[in-house]
């Protein structure tokens, strides 16, 4: 836990080894095809100058990952704007057993941005 103006946050910062840009928060969530889910987060990014954190989820099946989010919801970049963010997705019909992934990623850098969440 890491403590900025007076609130508690959980820090996550990425892996120097991380091979994608950002965190999962969630991995192997059993989905429903045709099923409309929502991903909130509460926090901010604190990630390198002029990157926007952004919430992703994708689902896979088969081997075959498909993003469902198209990096459209961005969450706040100080601490001063910590507020929720959100997104509401739905699963394709055609996408049967299949398993959901979700968390907040970056578009440009892959080792350290820092993410603070509550």
């Amino acid at each position: 836990m890491s403590l900025h103006d007076g609130r508690s946050y959980l820090k996550v910062v990425e892996n120097a080894n991380a091979t994608t840009c950002g965190i999962d928060l969630a991995t192997d969530i059993a989905v429903q095809a045709g099923e409309t889910y929502v991903l909130k987060v509460k926090g901010y990014g604190a990630t390198p100058t002029m990157v926007i954190p952004l919430l992703k989820a994708a689902v896979t099946q088969g081997g075959q990952t498909t993003d469902l989010t198209g990096n459209l919801v961005a969450i706040p970049v100080t601490a001063d704007g910590d507020s929720w963010s959100e997104q509401a997705f739905r699963i394709p019909d055609n996408l049967q057993e299949a398993s959901l992934t979700v968390g907040v990623y970056n578009h440009r850098y892959r080792n350290y941005s820092t993410y603070f969440l509550h």
